[in-house]
């Protein structure tokens, strides 16, 4: 939590004084993490606290081990620490081998027993080969579609993950569907149960766990980031970089949200109306985006009611996984393109 605190902090703000002020405390911190494990490997810990899944405790103690590791050694490059950010970038390459070499089913994409936050984990920090990712979503998709008949089973942590990693492999879908749950588990089912805050746990509980407790409130993140489409782009400093990649999905029909970011407001608002998706963007001075236009064809999106590809400040940069994708810097952009649903 530490140190991915003052990664999302710096993401957020680009003020590296948090950074510097926190270095000694990270360190040390990660060099028990290193004393404690078993070379590399970490099996005690909360895991995926409040999971209905068994705990998968080794995998994610490893997975938060290895995080830890790799943002210290961004840290170091941030503050140009150049020994230290190498000394712990190839301890952390120590440990992204002894996960997969523990964790990793060779061939199948499954880690561990394969259930929702043994996919998640290591999809969400980086640590699936590239050969076997494809086949570590399906099996990701898997446990939420058959073994748990569209519900989720994560926990904590897990559930930031799962519905993250759903949505990043073009499967925002299932994510949907899973959120949307009326029966046990999920927020739907804390509503039809009365519920005016999220619980501690997933199950009603009326003597044991709390009802006013915030930490399933990590779909609020994915609204943000995902129906909104929003988010920080790889490397972003004070929010300077950003992907927006928005997800119609389901009998969703429009989304509109801001964010006040420390450059200036940040806003996505999209309808499907007249068989047209209808996205009006803004960003402020000091930000450069990667647009994500839903299209089956870049010669099918318009911007200001001309051809996108014409537009002043936008730039093609090719198709992307059932999108158009531009680069933008600051300005106000309204896209128009074909939708079919």
């Amino acid at each position: 939590t530490h140190p991915w605190l003052q990664y999302q902090l710096y993401r957020s703000y680009g003020d590296r004084r948090i950074l510097e002020d926190q270095w000694e405390t990270t360190r040390r911190l990660v060099d028990f993490l290193g004393a404690k494990s078993k070379g590399g490997v970490i099996d005690k810990g909360i895991s995926d606290h409040e999971s209905l899944d068994p705990k998968p405790a080794a995998l994610t103690g490893t997975a938060f081990h290895f995080a830890c590791v790799d943002l210290l050694a961004r840290f170091a490059r941030i503050l140009g620490r150049k020994e230290e950010a190498e000394k712990y970038a190839v301890r952390a390459e120590e440990i992204r081998k002894v996960f997969t070499d523990r964790f990793l089913s060779p061939g199948t994409g499954v880690f561990g027993k394969g259930t929702q936050a043994s996919q998640a984990f290591p999809l969400f920090f980086g640590l699936v080969p590239g050969p076997e990712r494809k086949a570590a979503v399906r099996a990701m998709v898997r446990a939420v579609l058959e073994d748990h008949q569209g519900h989720l089973a994560t926990g904590m942590f897990g559930t930031y993950m799962l519905l993250h990693e759903l949505s990043r492999a073009g499967r925002a879908e299932a994510a949907y569907r899973m959120v949307n749950q009326r029966t046990f588990p999920g927020w739907g089912y804390m509503l039809e149960r009365g519920a005016t805050a999220l619980w501690e746990h997933w199950a009603f509980s009326d003597d044991t766990f709390s009802h006013d407790h915030p930490m399933f409130g990590s779909v609020d993140a994915w609204f943000y980031q995902w129906l909104r489409g929003i988010q920080p782009a790889p490397g972003a400093e004070g929010l300077d970089r950003l992907v927006l990649r928005p997800c119609p999905v389901g009998d969703l029909r429009w989304v509109k949200a801001h964010h006040e970011g420390v450059r200036g407001r940040i806003v996505s608002e999209w309808a499907l109306e007249g068989g047209r998706f209808l996205w009006r963007l803004v960003l402020p001075p000091g930000v450069r985006a990667r647009i994500y236009v839903p299209a089956k064809g870049e010669e099918e999106v318009l911007e200001g009611g001309k051809p996108a590809r014409s537009s002043g400040g936008l730039r093609f940069l090719g198709r992307r996984g059932g999108a158009a994708l531009f680069e933008a810097g600051s300005g106000e952009f309204r896209f128009s393109s074909p939708w079919e649903g």
